[in-house]
């Protein structure tokens, strides 16, 4: 005697009792809600285990407001994926049992979808075969779904991987089970392999060998926003070429474009563009800093994102997200690759100073230099012509006070040489130099209103460059020398 399930307890009845507006039924999913794929007939369905149980009153109660079979299978997707938790003992395998404890292997997952969808004339086929996960481990037995929206046409999906995964034989809730939903056959093949190869719904179907040989898939591409296909394209070529991908990015936003290589070159320029779903801030690190923050990335619109960056040093170059905790964390990372002379090169013409040439050079403040007049890639060429290994030291925010026309360049200033120093005050700026206690502030002034004045050490100290702003009294200091 069939069983009616005409009950439904409070908690099931929270989860539907809304679903007349479809709250259940996303608008845009992974792979796109329209994509239907074309399935040979094969009717015969050896993996379902007979029912006692009559489920159309549970089933009509979860697809009220439904306007399709689509959306009707969506919501009992949806229904098994919160309700169903994995049976890690091992021991239920139909769908009655599996209701009943509210938990159940993958079969017993299949079977329970079978048996709610034939109750409302839906018609699904239960797949057999073999899983490789993410870490590239193989799972013989599994079970997974073939639902059909009209005649000879349906859709992939796994409610068991949409409702959470087992790990040391604990089960964890999955916080987003549309992954697993409508999925593409292109993205389903690089994790499951059917025993029946018409339900591949690929082109041209691969061999058992050759789905062992495939690079594992990453989740993660998927939640991040890339194209499947583009994806399968690369595995089944051999040629997959993608960065590292972190976790903590997920429902935080997705890519729309991004280098799809491992690796990248320094002084090469490339572009990544992304649409935030969050407000977090974003930026890119390159060596122990981050460059590349939210002030630097240009807004499209609709929350999209881009930005033309380049790789600086060796090491690696991460896209990070910075979290309310003050913490920024991996997103992707790219590994860069040896530098070449032309990598060099090409750094150099965006960025002069950091080539190796100037990397160990001591008080490189490039922006105060900048704020002085004194642009990046001049300064390169003073560090090359005098092989300079120590600036003098530069005092923050100083050099918006100044221009500077031509002054020494080294820290180190010697006993009986002479020095000019040629300089522009803003705001008419008064200015000095102070060698231990001595003062000199008898400035020669061009036609120009350039500040000129030579001066010779005869001791040993600090040599300083003051400032005396407005109508203040006191002197702030500028620039420091070392006299030997």
């Amino acid at each position: 005697m069939i069983k009616k399930i005409t009950f439904i307890i409070f908690t099931i009845f929270i989860s539907v009792s809304t679903f007349a507006d479809n709250p259940n039924v996303p608008t845009k999913l992974y792979f796109g809600h329209n994509e239907l794929y074309k399935k040979p007939n094969y009717a015969y369905n050896p993996h379902i285990i007979k029912s006692k149980y009559d489920y159309s009153d549970i089933t009509l109660s979860i697809t009220r407001g439904c306007n399709n079979d689509y959306e009707r299978i969506c919501a009992i997707y949806k229904w098994i994926c919160d309700n169903i938790s994995y049976d890690t003992e091992y021991e239920i395998y139909d769908a009655d049992h599996c209701f009943d404890k509210r938990k159940g292997v993958c079969q017993a997952y299949c079977n329970l979808f079978y048996y709610m969808a034939e109750s409302i004339d839906i018609r699904v086929e239960i797949i057999n075969g073999i899983t490789k996960d993410f870490d590239g481990n193989i799972s013989d037995g599994h079970g997974w779904i073939f639902a059909y929206t009209k005649k000879n046409y349906g859709i992939l999906l796994d409610p068991t991987w949409g409702a959470g995964s087992v790990n040391e034989n604990e089960f964890t809730k999955s916080n987003d089970c549309w992954m697993w939903f409508n999925v593409s056959p292109e993205w389903m093949i690089l994790s499951h392999f059917p025993e029946n190869k018409s339900y591949q719904l690929i082109d041209n179907p691969i061999s058992y060998n050759k789905f062992l040989s495939l690079t594992p898939s990453n989740s993660l591409w998927i939640s991040y926003g890339m194209n499947d296909k583009d994806i399968y394209d690369m595995i089944m070529n051999d040629k997959l070429t993608l960065p590292t991908f972190y976790a903590g990015g997920e429902g935080k936003f997705k890519f729309k474009e991004l280098p799809l290589r491992k690796s990248l070159k320094i002084g090469h320029t490339y572009t990544l563009r992304i649409k935030m779903i969050t407000d977090n801030m974003i930026g890119i690190a390159n060596g122990n800093s981050v460059i590349y923050k939210n002030d630097k990335w240009e807004h499209e619109g609709n929350n999209i994102y881009y930005i033309e960056f380049t790789p600086r040093k060796e090491g690696t170059l991460t896209f990070c997200i910075h979290d309310h905790d003050d913490v920024w964390s991996n997103m992707i990372s790219y590994t860069i690759d040896t530098p070449t002379d032309k990598d060099w090169d090409m750094l150099k013409q965006h960025y002069p100073l950091d080539i190796p040439l100037v990397r160990d050079v001591k008080n490189l403040y490039e922006k105060e230099w900048e704020n002085a007049g004194i642009d990046n890639h001049k300064l390169l060429q003073l560090i090359e012509k005098h092989n300079i290994k120590e600036l003098p030291l530069f005092y923050t925010n100083m050099g918006i006070n100044f221009k500077i026309i031509s002054i020494p360049m080294s820290k180190k200033l010697y006993i009986g040489q002479s020095y000019t120093f040629i300089i522009s005050p803003r705001d008419n700026n008064n200015l000095a130099i102070v060698h231990n206690d001595n003062w000199y502030m008898e400035w020669n002034t061009t036609n120009d209103g350039f500040y000129t004045m030579t001066i010779t050490p005869k001791q040993k100290g600090s040599l300083t460059i003051y400032l005396q702003q407005g109508e203040s009294s006191q002197y702030s200091g500028c620039i420091t020398y070392d006299v030997e």
